[in-house]
């Protein structure tokens, strides 16, 4: 006998955002200078998503017998869900500590940001239908012969309240490049979930789900013609843990991966535009008992396209024609 598990579909997810961002300025005077410097000590950025979540979920388990006397098994289990929600979070920046030169150029700089977005639990509306089938294969398809059983509800899905938090330091010296070290951490408590059908509930039996990360951001501050390729290639390197909600047994589904990535300017279009490259090894899974261990590899390329502001005139108004 062969047990065979396929799955399709996903939940899309549209939205629309507000954001308003509070400052604090302060000024910053050189001894025995007359001139003075303008900055923002403290920085606090509010924001919320309202969220339209739409898809389906197909779930196909066939089980296969070698004797060819008997009928092979096949159960497609369909899900629909949709459902309003919506996110909030936050951003606060401040200035740890910095000094000016002569000519009031920052020499030295420490910043510290803390923020992370909240999403409270929310119900999906659900439709759910299950199909139980005999079914024999020809030529590699099958062909269903009876149906053994047929399971329709309507309900909700709860989904539980999902919490981040994160937070960096960053240093600006004079060379006007910046080091940033951050890292964060996720929870959800999808322990609590559980699908209501027809009145009756059920719980999803999954794990509550952690996961961190850590990353170091090294790029340039300021755009300088002289400065070469590598000098303004913005370079990064980061790791992440992540425990699951998937459990098999008293085993929990780990997930560990290693990322780096390179964004470099296009030198001959003057613009901000850029061109990121990004990589990720990791390794999924376990071999305890009868699990499976998979070791992946992601390969990521984009394109950002911005126009300069001082030297772009795409969005300079014209006094004259």
């Amino acid at each position: 006998m062969l047990d065979q598990y396929n799955g399709s579909g996903g939940i899309n997810k549209a939205l629309v955002g507000l954001s308003r961002k509070f400052s604090t300025a302060e000024y910053y005077v050189k001894p025995n200078k007359l001139d003075s410097a303008l900055y923002n000590k403290h920085q606090l950025s509010l924001g919320i998503n309202a969220a339209y979540y739409f898809g389906n979920l197909e779930e196909v388990r066939r089980i296969s017998f070698e004797d060819p006397n008997f009928l092979d098994a096949r159960i497609t289990a369909d899900t629909r869900m949709q459902s309003f929600g919506f996110d909030i979070g936050f951003v606060y920046k401040t200035i740890l500590s910095q000094k000016y030169n002569d000519n009031l150029k920052i020499d030295n700089r420490w910043e510290l940001t803390v923020g992370g977005p909240f999403t409270p639990g929310m119900d999906w509306n659900t439709t759910f239908n299950e199909v139980s089938e005999n079914v024999q294969q020809f030529s590699g398809v099958d062909f269903p012969v009876d149906t053994a059983r047929f399971i329709s509800g309507a309900g909700i899905t709860t989904i539980p309240q999902r919490i981040t938090l994160g937070a960096s330091v960053t240093h600006r010296g004079l060379s006007n490049w910046q080091w940033t070290i951050g890292g964060d951490i996720k929870l959800q408590n999808w322990s609590d979930s559980e699908r209501t059908l027809d009145g009756i509930s059920e719980n999803l039996g999954l794990e509550n789900s952690t996961m961190t990360s850590f990353g170091i951001t090294f790029e340039p501050k300021e755009y300088d013609e002289e400065q070469n390729l590598f000098q303004r290639t913005s370079y990064y390197l980061g790791a992440r843990s992540e425990s699951s909600y998937l459990s098999f047994g008293e085993t929990t589904v780990t997930d560990e991966a290693f990322t780096a990535g390179l964004s470099f300017p296009v030198l001959a279009s003057g613009s901000a535009t850029r061109i990121n490259f990004g990589m990720e090894f990791g390794q999924r899974g376990s071999t305890d008992g009868i699990l499976v261990q998979e070791q992946y590899f992601l390969f990521n390329f984009g394109v950002a396209l911005a126009p300069r502001v001082r030297s772009n005139a795409w969005f300079r108004q014209r006094k004259y024609d």
